[in-house]
This record gives structure tokens, C-alpha cells and sequence, in this order.
């Protein structure tokens, strides 16, 4: 029997197509600088980011034995795409602390009838903690409230 690539390998050469297909997509915007960013800046940045992760799962991964593959779970690959669907559909009318919150619960309906308060804690945490880093950190114009 030959040998397998532990998935790991697999899930760093994703992540190494996808920044090239991030860099592809901005590699014609404006980049800037650090300090002042252009349109580009950040999604080149991130792509460089997410090649760097991929290269560093391929190689942390290429000596390892092959892993048992875990079944693949459709209900919580679902929430994540809802949280998505959820954010670009309510941005804009509530603005994006609560698009971002409502995403935040949809990724954790599991635990929504256990812990309510936690999740909506934790969603409501992690919503003012990136808004606090778009607006304020990097002064992007963002509607924070709805009719903002």
C-alpha cells in the first residue's frame, strides 16, 4: 500500500489556492501604504497571510502519519455559510455591529437554547471588538448603527 497525505497537506495547499485567488482578485487595486491604505492593502496583505498558513500546514504536516478522516458535518458547514448569507443580507439596514452579532449567533445556534446569554455575550463582544478595529482602528467608514 503506498503512502497517503494526511489531510493536513491538503487543507495547506486549499489555503495556498485560495491566496492566489485572493491575489489575483486584488492584484490591480491601488495597495498604498501602511499608513496610508489603498484598496488593495489589505486584501494583499491577507492573501500573503493565508499562503504563509498553507505553506506552514504543508510543511508541519508532510512528515506527520496520515490522520483518520473526521466525517464531514453538512448542519455546521451550513451555519457557517448562514452567518455569511446573514451578514451581506443585514449590513446595510442594521448596520454592522448587529449584522455582525446576528452572524456571531447563527455560527453558535448549538448552544443558543443552552446558553443563551453567553452567546449572545460572546457575539456581542466580538461584534464591538472589530467594529472598534475597522472604525477606529483603521478609520474605515463604516455605518455602525442602522441609518448611520
Amino acid at each position: 500500500m503506498g503512502a497517503r497525505i494526511n489531510r493536513d497537506v491538503w487543507v495547506g495547499l486549499a489555503f495556498v489556492l485560495l491566496a492566489a485567488l485572493m491575489w489575483l482578485g486584488a492584484r490591480d487595486l491601488p495597495r498604498g501604504t501602511a499608513l496610508r491604505m489603498g484598496p488593495g492593502y489589505i486584501p494583499i496583505l491577507l492573501s500573503g497571510l493565508t499562503a504563509a498558513l498553507g505553506l506552514l500546514l504543508v510543511l508541519s504536516a508532510a512528515g506527520r502519519a496520515r490522520a483518520e478522516a473526521e466525517p464531514w458535518n453538512l448542519p455546521l458547514s451550513l451555519m457557517v455559510v448562514a452567518a455569511i448569507l446573514i451578514f451581506g443580507a443585514t449590513i446595510r439596514p442594521l448596520g454592522a455591529l448587529a449584522a455582525m452579532t446576528l452572524a456571531g449567533i447563527a455560527c453558535q445556534l448549538p448552544y443558543l437554547r443552552r446558553q443563551p446569554l453567553a452567546v449572545l455575550g460572546l457575539s456581542l463582544a466580538i461584534s464591538a471588538t472589530l467594529t472598534a478595529i475597522f472604525v477606529i482602528g483603521l478609520g474605515m467608514t463604516l455605518d455602525v448603527l442602522p441609518g448611520g
